[in-house]
């Protein structure tokens, strides 16, 4: 449900706020006030393509934000879709124009393409009126709009179907690489056999390169500690020597041993250092004669890194990756140089596989026709009663040539306004007010099933009036008891259905035209359907004539 909008700078709107609820939102005002500026404005933040003129002549930039409160199986959809994450189930939309033409969308704070925008507000809200038909100008959408009219009997078909589609694609990709082009499967077979090669032929170990970088460092260093070596063995052993002092000490403290021992703890703790002091020397000595300062062995270690770099570049980030990846590799070669027989086994599924698939193909296909023809007579039904008395409607079917998750069907609604006329697509139809009653039959029957929660009405009462308008009305309000509808009308019959009412005015102010909307209380409804009623100001005749009008609404809406 759409519960805000906030436009600035958007053509004559310099700000404007509005809070909608619940039900048949009605919006009203004279003509050239700007109604179709607040449609514009949703319109473009929904995504549609829009030029820089559309922001208020003096302003840098024009933005629109639109607040969603939506349910919580479309959040749970919407989130594993898009990757955004909904608080609350509420989604919000912004975007942003500037004078440039620079586009900024956002949803849930989260910068996105516009084309994202439109893929995402798809599944929010459906706009109608001239040119404006989401669901109904894409054919594609009509086997979807169908399918939820037998959602119940179809959904466990469609389910098996899609199991089987994908067991079926995955099959098609292994023989594609066995009986492919021989030439390719060639090809394929010389490059795993090369990349097998290349990786055995390096006989990589684990670990093995943090050991070669850690014997480069040694190697590339081996100046520095013969340098350090040396000099540490120098003081342990050269005159003044560190050891021969030590024993000095020794000799002196085990005499001074004799005459107190105290003393004697002393001399064995230097004795434990000194011991230390001669395995250290001999340690060094011996780390000095095996040090490998030869450039030769640095060039190795170095070269067998390149090598394991290169292999890393091809197959992996590190050893583990690429050993893995070899393993794959090999796989692969088995799978198609033992291709003969899992040809003869791919091919006997693919053909089971097959058969079962059209099996669900066909009931899905007989169910969708027998609910065509259902929804055929209902729609018919709703568009007599809303005056398009000779208005024919066809869910048309074409088989393709091939299938996929959805059946083998191709659906596409066609429509008839008049006798004589024959039936065509619907993106034909050239009446914005026609389409607009199409889609309310379409969603009045759809009523129960239906995913998308908010609907606007831009041009639902173009060329209609009296009876006709009293029955769109009607439709309306029984629509707007499982949907939140948005309708800008001239019609007091629609208006008077309004469970929520909002006024839109035009003013100067500073020499500035502004627009502005006012939600409507119950007087103030009453005297607007009056001045609807007559085109001009609200007489005493009118107004109670608009109080009826209300008193009526309310008992049709109570029905």
């Amino acid at each position: 449900m759409l519960t805000y909008i906030n436009i600035k700078n958007i053509a004559l709107i310099e700000e404007l706020e509005l809070e909608l609820g619940e039900g048949l939102n009605i919006l009203t005002g004279e003509t050239g006030v700007g109604k179709s500026i607040i449609i514009n404005s949703i319109n473009f933040a929904l995504g549609t393509r829009v030029n820089k003129e559309l922001v208020r002549q003096g302003c840098e930039y024009g933005y629109v934000e639109l607040v969603f409160q939506v349910k919580g199986d479309i959040s749970k959809d919407i989130e594993q879709l898009f990757d955004i994450e909904i608080g609350d189930n509420e989604v919000i939309i912004s975007r942003k124009i500037s004078e440039s033409g620079k586009n900024i969308c956002k949803i849930n704070g989260e910068t996105v393409t516009v084309s994202m925008l439109k893929d995402l507000t798809d599944y929010l809200i459906d706009v109608h009126g001239q040119h404006e038909h989401q669901s109904l100008m894409n054919a594609k959408k009509h086997i979807d709009i169908l399918d939820q009219f037998c959602e119940k009997e179809a959904a466990s078909y469609k389910e098996r179907l899609k199991e089987e589609c994908d067991r079926y694609s995955e099959i098609k990709k292994k023989l594609n690489l066995l009986v492919g082009n021989d030439l390719e499967r060639e090809r394929k077979l010389d490059l795993l056999k090369f990349q097998i090669d290349e990786i055995n032929g390096a006989r990589l170990l684990e670990n093995e390169e943090e050991e070669l970088n850690e014997k480069r460092k040694i190697l590339s260093s081996s100046e520095k500690l013969m340098s350090g070596i040396g000099k540490v063995y120098k003081i342990l052993y050269d005159e003044p020597s560190v050891i021969d002092q030590a024993g000095k000490c020794l000799s002196e403290l085990e005499y001074l041993a004799g005459i107190d021992e105290k003393i004697s703890g002393f001399h064995a703790i230097l004795k434990d250092a000194y011991i230390q002091l001669e395995e250290v020397a001999s340690s060094v000595r011996e780390y000095a004669e095996n040090i490998d300062h030869s450039p030769e062995a640095l060039d190795k270690v170095e070269k067998r890194l390149d090598e394991i770099y290169n292999l890393k570049r091809k197959y992996g980030k590190s050893i583990e990756e690429i050993l893995s990846y070899n393993e794959r590799l090999q796989e692969e070669l088995d799978f198609i140089e033992g291709s003969e027989e899992q040809i003869t086994k791919l091919k006997q599924e693919e053909v089971q596989i097959e058969t079962e698939i059209m099996e669900f193909c066909e009931q899905i296909s007989y169910i969708r026709r027998e609910s065509a023809i259902k929804v055929k007579e209902k729609i018919e039904d709703i568009l007599n009663d809303l005056e398009m008395k000779n208005a024919r409607f066809e869910v048309d079917f074409k088989r393709k040539q091939s299938f996929d998750k959805n059946g083998y069907d191709e659906v596409e609604f066609l429509f008839s306004a008049n006798i004589g006329e024959s039936l065509k697509p619907l993106d034909k139809i050239a009446s914005g007010g026609e389409m607009s009653r199409v889609m309310l039959a379409i969603k009045t029957v759809l009523a129960d099933t239906d995913n998308i929660e908010t609907l606007i009405f831009d041009e639902i009462d173009t060329g209609i009036s009296g009876l006709t308008a009293q029955k769109v009305a009607e439709k309306m309000a029984i629509l707007s008891k499982t949907h939140q509808l948005i309708c800008i009308t001239h019609l007091p019959q629609i208006a008077a259905m309004a469970d929520n009412h909002y006024s839109i005015q035009k003013s100067i102010v500073a020499d500035k035209t502004i627009t502005s909307v006012k939600m409507l209380n119950k007087a103030d409804t009453i005297i607007e359907i009056a001045r609807l009623i007559t085109g001009a100001e609200a007489t005493e005749l009118t107004l109670k004539h608009a109080e009826e009008m209300k008193e009526m609404a309310n008992k049709v809406k109570k029905t």
